[in-house]
């Protein structure tokens, strides 16, 4: 797996954005600056980008960096990466932080995400400093047959369930509300649950004989839009 230490963006280059923002390459999501209030010079001087080159000298994932789909994060020992905060989009991806967030019933990661091997498949999101308290998970989800139901609960003090029929190869989004009664509950724990669990194999679809239910790909977590 590649070292974060090999990362020269912070070193090289800045991306900036058309509202004047400026970010630390092209694969972050969060700004260090904005030029409507700074020069270039400052950024490229400042605090923020002057603790992101520590932090990858030190081989640590700093919070600008966070769930960025580069080579370098993807591949990271995710034992040191921040906790999930509000609008980040977790991705289930190989190598990707989701794979810290998957508690039972998933096959290994594949590029894109990750399969479901048994009816029920869980997933266990920490709620720190309670960032889930009202917002909206939006599930990214695959399936592989028709007239197939899937049924994703959310696990609050009071649940949510969404039931969805998807097409062969078809990708989906399941929004759920969270709501405030989570404010009490130290993770979000999800179950996903499909109607059934056959094998690529016993649809006709290819020789792969895993057991499959749905699959994964990424799950966002953002404010409810007004």
């Amino acid at each position: 797996m590649p070292s974060l230490r090999q990362c020269t963006a912070p070193w090289t280059w800045l991306q900036i954005m058309t509202d004047g923002s400026v970010r630390p390459c092209c694969f972050s999501k969060r700004n260090i600056g904005s030029l409507q209030n700074n020069s270039i010079e400052d950024i490229w001087n400042g605090e923020a980008i002057r603790e992101l080159r520590r932090y990858i000298g030190q081989d640590r994932i700093h919070p600008l960096c966070h769930n960025a789909p580069c080579k370098f994060i993807q591949g990271m020992d995710y034992n040191n990466v921040s906790p999930p905060r509000l609008g980040d989009r977790i991705f289930f991806g190989q190598y990707a932080v989701g794979s810290t967030y998957l508690t039972k019933g998933w096959h290994l990661q594949e590029y894109w995400g990750c399969w479901s091997k048994d009816k029920e498949a869980k997933i266990s999101l920490p709620n720190t400093d309670n960032f889930l308290n009202g917002a909206t998970a939006d599930i990214a989800l695959r399936g592989l047959k028709s007239e197939f139901s899937v049924s994703v609960s959310v696990t609050t003090s009071a649940s949510e369930t969404v039931t969805s029929e998807f097409s062969h190869f078809g990708n989906f989004l399941v929004s759920i509300p969270i709501g405030k009664e989570i404010a009490n509950l130290p993770s979000l724990d999800i179950t996903i649950a499909a109607s059934h669990v056959l094998s690529p194999a016993q649809r006709g679809i290819n020789n792969d004989e895993r057991p499959i239910g749905v699959g994964i790909t990424s799950i966002h977590i953002h404010k409810p839009l007004q």
